[in-house]
């Protein structure tokens, strides 16, 4: 068995490929249960006849039905080994070289990791304030969750990537809501107060911030749970409400409003003072960032001359640590806060040769490159979708010496290097991160360079 991205386990090749749920590498495996599912085969495991990785019990209490963590049953360097499978699958689905996929680089911490987490309030067999079970986790690999059934909701009592005094809040949170009164939002009827509560932690400082996000201002109704938390746990620096009564979560709150407290914390990244607003983004493994933006600050091989545009650029982490080894940098963001987070970061740590546009990349960078600006490095950190093909053609015709691309996504990354290749740029070297232990998701860096021109 190799292994193919998401974490499934895969055999075979081309037509005959099958997607094994719950496999891992090396393994020798009786299967059934075979379906056309998402344009592939996907099958369920009979049998396990040989098992080349020796399993670990998991140490979560919850990991048989949480949809977080997929792989606390297997020893943490045989998670490595499977992530740099990963990567190399999905550079051979685009023909490209695998030779340069480095070993993952490891995690020192590899529980107790997050410095964020966001919990449900929704419904199992009663309310419950946790995560999502996983469907394809209780039965197997036979069955998926239906499109647009949203999955049930377990209360969480602990979990084993987040700090003991996240925990603890968690527990102290749903202890005081019991006599608020407040109902729990259920995406089918759309009827409901309370979506979701999202505890971030300063790994530097450890001081907590606390998110509520409602359907509707219930301020009055939580300040006496905000008070309470401020009072009776010092890590606690603010509570928040926002308003979202959109049908996604994730949507920009409509209206945001300080319980208790402040609506910040500070958090510290290789030197540089970030503040961490409630959707402020931030990669959810602070001391694993670290080591991230120290690979593309090394791969970006920066000058005092050098000019930088650092595409997506959210909050300016990286565009800020760019800017200490650079003559000047340009974020481009299309989110208007991120914007304003990272021009905030930038007064904080007095750095002046950092500017930030917001703005549609697409859009942005033309407009760029028209005024005049030449840079001799482009780094990019996109969404999971990718970079469109418009944007690499941009990118490319601006002939940059190097191009440092992170991304969350080996399957898109692997995509978009096929056209940074017929634009003129070869892969120098790649380098997988793991941000998330326990899971199957890593971080890729890749240095590209021009290639000679004949």
């Amino acid at each position: 068995m190799g292994m193919a991205p998401h974490g499934w386990a895969v055999s075979g090749k081309g037509r005959d490929r099958v997607h094994v749920w719950g496999g891992l590498l090396g393994d020798v495996l009786q299967l059934g249960h075979f379906k056309q599912e998402r344009g592939r085969v996907e099958a369920a495991i009979e049998k396990v006849n040989h098992r080349l990785i020796e399993t670990i019990p998991a140490s979560c209490e919850h990991f048989d039905i949480c949809g977080g963590c997929l792989w606390q049953h297997v020893p943490y360097e045989a998670q490595l080994v499977m992530k740099q499978e990963i990567v190399k699958s999905c550079f051979a689905n685009e023909r490209l070289d695998t030779g340069c996929v480095l070993p993952v680089m490891g995690c020192d911490a590899p529980f107790e990791y997050r410095n964020k987490n966001d919990f449900t309030f929704g419904f199992g067999k009663t309310p419950a304030l946790g995560f999502f079970e996983s469907e394809m986790k209780i039965s197997a690999g036979r069955k998926r969750q239906e499109r647009g059934q949203v999955p049930p909701v377990f209360a969480v009592q602990s979990c084993a990537l987040q700090s003991v005094w996240a925990d603890r809040i968690l527990s102290k949170v749903r202890a005081l809501l019991a006599e608020s009164g407040l109902s729990y939002y259920h995406p089918g009827s759309r009827r409901g107060i309370l979506r979701s509560l999202v505890i971030r932690q300063s790994a530097a400082l450890g001081d907590v911030l606390v998110h509520f996000v409602a359907t509707k201002d219930c301020a009055q109704e939580l300040t006496p749970v905000a008070n309470a938390l401020i009072q009776d746990e010092e890590v606690v620096k603010g509570v928040v409400l926002s308003v979202n009564n959109k049908r996604s979560k994730n949507a920009v709150p409509q209206e945001q409003t300080i319980l208790a407290g402040q609506d910040w914390i500070v958090e510290q990244v290789l030197g540089l003072t970030l503040r961490v607003s409630p959707t402020t983004f931030m990669q959810v493994n602070t001391k694993q960032a670290e080591k991230l933006y120290e690979i593309a600050l090394d791969f970006a091989e920066l000058t005092e001359q050098d000019q930088v545009i650092d595409l997506y650029c959210g909050t300016g982490s990286l565009s800020l640590l760019l800017a200490q080894r650079s003559g000047s940098v340009l974020g481009i963001e299309v989110i208007d806060a991120a914007v304003q987070d990272a021009k905030r970061n930038a007064a904080v740590n007095k750095i002046e040769n950092c500017d930030f546009v917001c703005g549609d990349v697409a859009e942005v960078l033309p407009s760029c490159v028209k005024n005049g600006k030449r840079p001799q490095v482009v780094t990019v950190n996109p969404p999971r979708a990718g970079v469109v093909p418009e944007v690499i053609q941009e990118i490319c015709s601006v002939r940059p010496q190097k191009i440092v691309y992170i991304s969350c996504n080996a399957e898109t990354l692997a995509r978009d290097l096929v056209h940074f290749n017929r634009g003129g740029y070869r892969i120098r070297v790649v380098q997988p991160v793991d941000m998330f232990p326990q899971t199957p998701h890593v971080e890729v860096v890749v240095k590209l360079e021009q290639r000679p021109q004949s």
